[in-house]
């Protein structure tokens, strides 16, 4: 399973923060590296519930429950924390109800049968 873009050619000397939603049809990874400034990532749903995922290494990967991949309860925006888990400036990114230049990726989740993050 290929899991979409390889990670930034040196990678391991990387000072920044690369993050990526991967939707298949039956679930929705988050993943990417980061510096070692940057060690949480919260990710905040419509129905007021979080989830904190902490780097392995400098890797995050996590994967959105299922009972967060409906529009009620759907991915609202994903935050990056410091080490006193203060908001980063400028690190938070939000996924609109309505469609992106990326739907369906950053849309409904998971995909409709036959879709892929492609589809327009």
């Amino acid at each position: 399973m290929a899991l979409g873009r390889c990670m930034a050619k040196g990678y391991d000397r990387n000072d920044g923060l690369i993050l990526f939603l991967y939707p298949t049809q039956g679930t929705a990874l988050v993943y990417g590296s980061a510096a070692e400034r940057y060690p949480e990532l919260e990710l905040h749903y419509a129905d007021g519930a979080s989830q904190r995922v902490t780097p392995t290494g400098r890797f995050f990967l996590a994967e959105i429950p299922r009972d967060h991949l409906q529009r009620e309860t759907r991915l609202l925006t994903m935050t990056v924390r410091d080490a006193e888990g203060r908001e980063i400036p400028n690190a938070r990114f939000s996924f609109p109800e309505t469609g992106t230049a990326a739907s369906p990726c950053y849309r409904d989740l998971p995909l409709s049968r036959g879709r892929t993050c492609g589809d327009g």
